[in-house]
């Protein structure tokens, strides 16, 4: 707070700053302060969102014939969840207080079940299982996701 008030002189030479120059500037950090929380969130949740609309996108076009497109979005998916893997891995760790290996191992297991039920889907392979897994690693992710940045953050 101190930087953003900056040094002023009051009317009677005094070096200071005024109590409202210190409440507007208290307000716009309190509102920055949930823009960003908001902002975070967001992320956190979109992360595993893009995920799934990309390996959806991906079986479709696979289920379609359109094997280059196919492999092309499943490719984005692998290359989000590889981006998600370590906060994923992190948020593990911080919650469980478990080893690296079993917070990696875990992590990859909730990524990579994604891109596993979407190509089951591919392949025929229609249980109901497979959408309720697919939606329950999407927002397993997303918890995840925003713990880690959300502490990340502090």
């Amino acid at each position: 707070m101190a930087s953003r008030l900056g040094v002023g002189v009051e009317r009677n030479g005094v070096g200071g700053v005024s109590a409202a120059k210190r409440r507007r500037v208290a307000a716009y950090e309190a509102r920055q302060h949930w823009a960003r929380r908001a902002i975070t969130v967001g992320m956190g949740c979109g992360v595993p969102g893009l995920s799934l609309a990309l390996s959806s996108i991906g079986g479709r076009l696979c289920a379609e014939g359109q094997y280059g497109l196919g492999v092309a979005s499943l490719g984005l998916c692998c290359s989000v969840l590889a981006v998600s893997l370590s906060h994923l891995a992190w948020a593990v760790r911080d919650i469980t207080r478990s080893a690296h290996w079993q917070a990696w191992c875990l992590a990859g297991a909730i990524d990579l079940s994604l891109v596993l039920g979407e190509l089951a889907g591919v392949a025929g392979f229609d249980l109901w299982v497979v959408p309720l897994v697919m939606a329950a690693v999407t927002v397993t992710s997303a918890v995840l996701n925003c713990w880690a940045f959300l502490r990340h953050g502090r």
